[in-house]
């Protein structure tokens, strides 16, 4: 089977969840997620694994591909709404000479928050927030209502350091990437990413089924619970700066150091 017969089985518009492309040499396309949802790509071909797919008069070689097709796909278009992709030679190489060649990529909609440096986060919602302290606060985590119990996370932010390492380390769905520090965590079950940049960045990518189940700074990705306290009060009408406040208290966490010393 080809993989414009396998494609053929999906609907041709995009669905809300993601969706797939498939350019043909020369040509090219945009990938694009709505609402609040940032793109993810989960699988990106560029070469001729087949006759028919893009099929033209050029000679066909077929089962080659370009093995960096995928992480330039991921860098072009993770964590943004809209981007336009082009099945060219310049940019992924030319694994099939005299060969047309195509890009098929394959992508989905979901829910990304950042933290970065020691007081700025774009939440799921894509609102900024600022919040100064030196306390450790919740991220993200899933609320007591998430229905798939394997799948529950709880990321919380504190001050610490990634140091470098002299060889990469994967295990158990954890990549720690040499000399950057480098931190990756993901869970292919759960499709969960969590990133460290080993510097100052935060990246946590939540898929878009799991979206109304987050609470944390990161907040949801849906429009109905922003700034929602667990008292229910709504602060989201409140001065930005109060507000801000007030969500950073709402998610702090104390210390098990804290509690010792309390009791």
């Amino acid at each position: 089977m080809t993989v414009l017969e396998l494609w053929r089985r999906k609907t041709d518009t995009e669905k809300r969840e993601g969706g797939r492309k498939l350019i043909c040499s020369g040509d090219k396309a945009f990938v694009r997620c709505r609402g609040r949802k940032r793109i993810k790509i989960l699988t990106a071909f560029y070469g001729r694994a087949d006759e028919k797919t893009c099929a033209d008069k050029i000679s066909q070689r077929t089962g080659c591909s370009a093995e960096n097709a995928l992480s330039i796909v991921q860098k072009k278009c993770d964590g943004v709404k809209r981007c336009k992709l082009q099945a060219k030679e310049n940019i992924f190489g030319d694994p099939c000479p005299k060969t047309s060649k195509y890009l098929a990529v394959e992508y989905q909609c979901g829910c990304r928050c950042t933290a970065s440096g020691d007081v700025h986060y774009y939440i799921f919602s894509g609102i900024k927030v600022d919040i100064q302290g030196i306390c450790k606060y919740t991220l993200s985590r899933s609320s007591a209502a998430f229905p798939y119990p394997t799948c529950n996370w709880n990321i919380e932010v504190d001050d610490f350091e990634v140091s470098a390492l002299s060889h990469d380390v994967e295990n158990c769905g954890i990549t720690v990437k040499k000399e950057t520090g480098e931190l990756e965590i993901y869970s292919s079950e759960c499709d969960i990413t969590v990133l460290w940049d080993g510097r100052s960045k935060l990246v946590v990518d939540v898929p878009k089924n799991y979206s109304q189940y987050a609470e944390g700074i990161c907040g949801d990705c849906t429009d109905r619970n922003q700034f929602i306290l667990s008292d229910e009060t709504d602060i989201s009408t409140l001065p930005i700066g109060e507000r801000n406040v007030k969500w950073g208290k709402e998610w702090e966490v104390i210390d098990d150091t804290e509690e010792e010393l309390i009791g």
